[in-house]
Order: structure tokens, then C-alpha cells, then sequence
């Protein structure tokens, strides 16, 4: 019997991964802690785009989380977007949900601060115990009961609680992963990336679709203009990060210097108003998959460098981790089994095998980037080609994009694109 007050489950974070975790958790009736070291709503320096499996894994705890999306004036809904290649021809792409009419869209902005303090509204009470402003200061595991002890920072008070599983949701500098997994960080698994707001963009898209922009000098990396409902708009930049390293790219002087001088952007930011700092962050990248789970213990969203190589979003992977862990750890309860092998094989191969593919296809399309010449030729064929229009849209629908890879036509059929 543990000493210390003992919950089932403890999460660390309380951003997508956490909250991920945290929803399925109570709807599994499961009480745990969620454990969150800031206190929302507050600031996250992050793309603010979602996916269409943002959508997907909540609508699987909510049926009508489209609608709680839909009436919030936090979130802006796009059906589409925009891809500019090196050379300036644009492919305007529009996402249908597959086999039925969409009620809602499929890809949305939203500021973090305002989507993950939105999440954290759904927590079930009856099962979920929140502490914000928690540091969570050690973690080790009992010799005397084999529980994971877990040291933190509450109110001015060092707290101890205990548990069968603990869910490392807390980034890529995880203190789970340091603790039962540590792994040594590789830049050609990186990307680098900074952003700010924009107020007074000009020739946003009527309907607000997103805006990737491939360009010369920024490659392999993209430009993005994401709008948001009040007319303003998240403006940045992302590259490798070994490729920042090795040509000294300074990412703050490019990115001031394309929309003062490029020509696509030059006009279009000449009365804009920047809002706020420039801010940046490092994203670890699905391209390289390193430990998920252990003995009692599993990663979820960028503890696990579970971010789309291609497009470096990484809330729907994260949710969906997290709902992941919730079923792992609530079978792991049913059979009181918190061992290795148990959550490799309920988890970590659960996790490869419905995320995997995806991850695989993005790094190859993210290694494209690389050459110019290739997204030049892939976005001036495009808009004439269907096969090819087909593939632009799965870059960016990873719910689309998970059924498509398991079908042996879909890369028939892309190939057959290529040589049309």
C-alpha cells in the first residue's frame, strides 16, 4: 500500500497529448491527476493550425465537438488551402470529408491559449484532478511496491503522489522521458521553426484558407499564413534544424527580410502591423521514432517526437496519442498488468501501426522539399492533374491520408500521376 495519496493514472501536461489522455480517461471512468506546470489559459508559441484528426479523435469523445467548434469565436474554420511553389504558381486545394457531406470544416486555426484551455473545459470533474502551476520536481518508482513516485511543486508545497501509470505528456524535454527513457536529441529530426501575428495582411483568401508558401532561400522549409477569426493571422517560418545549424541561418533575419523584400510578400505586408514578439521553438519530428512505453509508463504527443514531418503539425497526433494511452491504460488496469511487453504491445505497437505509415510518407515528402525544381513541377501539375490534386489533399488530411497508405492503389496511382 502506498503511503502517499495514489491514483491510478498520473498524466504530465496538460496541452493536446494531456488533455488527450485526460478526456478518454474519464470517459473510461478512470480517475487520474493531470499535472500541468503553467496556468491557463496561457500562451503556446505554435503554428496554431489543426488538422482534420484534431476533429476526428474529439468527435470520438464528443459527437458534437464540430458544433462546440463551430459556435467558438476563438476558432476559424477553412475548407481548404493554398500551396505556393518556389517559382510563384499556386495550387489552390479543397478538402471533402470522405464518403459524406461535411457539416463542418475540415482544417481550423485556433491560438493555442484558447484551444487548449478550450480542451481543458471537457475535463469529467467525477474523474479528473487538475493542478495548474505544479512543477513536477522528481520521478522514481517504490522498491517497496513497484508504484511510480511523483515529486512536485504545488502552492509552495513539495507534494508526493503515487500511481500505476504515468503518461509523460510534458514535451519534447520531457522529465518522463529523461527519467525512464532518455534519448539523445538529433537535429536531422528536428525542425526549427518562429512565429508572430499579423494584423493588415492584404489578399487573405476570401475564405480564409491556409497559405503554405514553398520559397527560394527558405528551402527545405515553408512559409505559412494561417488567419484567424478576427482578421488577424499566424505569419512563420519552420526549417530543419541541422540545415539551420550547418548554413548558419539566422531564422528571425529571414523571415523579416522575405516579407520586406520577396515578391510575394513584399506588397502584401507593406501595411501590415506585427503583433506581439517574434517567438521560436524546436519541434522534434516523427521522422525518427525512439522509445514509447516502458514499465508503467508511456509518451504521448512531442515526448514522443510524434509531429508530421511534412507539415510539422503535431495537435492531431497528440490527441490521438493520448486517446491511445487512455485505452492502453485502462485495459492495463482491467488485468493489472503495467509491465514492458504489456505496453509495447497495447501501446507503442498500436501507435506505429495506426500512425506509422503516415509518418513514413511525410518524411519521404519532407526530404522533397529539399528540391525546388521537383515542388515547382509537382504544383505547376497539379491544379490539371487529379491524381496529383489527390495527393496535395492527403499531404494535409492525415485522417485521409491513414486509409490511403494502407491501400496498395494509392501508389499506383500516384505513380501513374508522376508520369502523366
Amino acid at each position: 500500500m502506498s503511503p502517499y495519496t495514489h491514483y491510478p493514472v498520473i498524466i504530465i501536461g496538460g496541452a493536446p497529448a494531456g488533455s488527450g489522455a485526460a478526456l478518454f480517461l474519464g470517459k473510461h471512468k478512470i480517475k487520474h491527476l493531470v499535472l500541468e506546470k503553467a496556468t491557463f489559459p496561457r500562451d503556446k508559441i505554435c503554428g496554431d493550425g489543426l488538422t482534420p484528426k484534431v476533429l476526428h479523435v474529439l468527435k470520438k469523445f464528443d459527437e458534437n465537438m464540430g458544433a462546440h467548434f463551430l459556435q467558438n469565436a476563438h476558432f476559424n474554420g477553412s475548407f481548404g488551402g493554398v500551396v505556393t511553389a518556389p517559382n510563384g504558381k499556386v495550387a489552390e486545394f479543397v478538402l471533402t470529408s470522405p464518403g459524406a457531406k461535411q457539416a463542418y470544416a475540415p482544417l481550423w486555426v485556433c491560438k493555442r491559449k484558447d484551444f487548449d484551455a478550450f480542451l481543458h473545459t471537457f475535463f469529467l470533474p467525477a474523474y479528473t484532478t487538475c493542478q495548474y502551476a505544479a512543477v513536477v520536481n522528481e520521478i522514481h518508482r517504490s522498491e517497496q511496491d513497484d508504484k511510480i513516485i511523483v515529486t512536485y511543486t504545488y502552492k509552495g508545497q513539495t507534494e508526493k503522489v503515487s500511481c500505476d501509470i504515468l503518461i509523460g505528456a510534458d514535451g519534447d524535454r520531457s522529465i518522463v522521458k529523461k527519467t525512464f527513457a532518455p534519448q539523445k536529441k538529433d537535429p536531422a529530426h528536428y525542425c526549427a521553426s518562429i512565429r508572430t501575428y499579423f494584423s493588415g495582411i492584404k489578399n487573405l483568401h476570401e475564405q480564409k484558407y491556409m497559405e503554405f508558401l514553398f520559397l527560394e532561400g527558405l528551402m527545405p522549409g515553408y512559409f505559412w499564413i494561417f488567419p484567424l477569426p478576427d482578421g488577424t493571422a499566424n505569419v512563420g517560418i519552420g526549417m530543419m534544424s541541422d540545415y539551420v545549424s550547418k548554413h548558419k541561418i539566422n531564422l528571425r533575419e529571414t523571415f523579416l527580410k522575405l516579407i520586406a523584400t520577396h515578391p510575394d510578400l513584399k506588397e502584401r505586408f507593406s501595411d501590415a502591423k506585427m503583433l506581439g514578439n517574434i517567438a521560436g521553438w524546436g519541434i522534434p519530428m516523427g521522422s525518427k521514432l525512439g522509445t514509447l512505453a516502458g514499465k508503467g509508463f508511456m509518451l504521448t504527443g512531442d515526448a514522443a517526437s510524434l509531429v508530421d514531418p511534412a507539415s510539422g503539425e503535431g495537435v492531431g497526433n497528440a490527441l490521438y496519442s493520448g486517446m491511445l494511452a487512455a485505452d492502453a491504460a485502462k485495459l492495463a488496469l482491467e488485468k493489472r498488468d503495467f509491465s514492458e511487453a504489456f505496453f509495447h504491445q497495447h501501446y507503442t505497437k498500436r501507435v506505429k501501426r495506426t500512425m506509422g505509415g503516415e509518418l513514413k510518407f511525410s518524411t519521404y515528402l519532407q526530404y522533397a522539399c529539399e528540391y525546388p525544381r521537383l515542388i515547382n513541377w509537382f504544383i505547376n501539375k497539379a491544379p490539371k492533374n487529379v491524381l496529383l490534386m489527390d495527393t496535395l489533399k492527403v499531404i494535409f488530411d492525415n485522417e485521409i491520408m491513414g486509409k490511403r497508405l494502407r491501400n496498395p492503389m494509392f501508389y499506383v496511382r500516384l505513380i501513374a500521376g508522376f508520369w502523366r
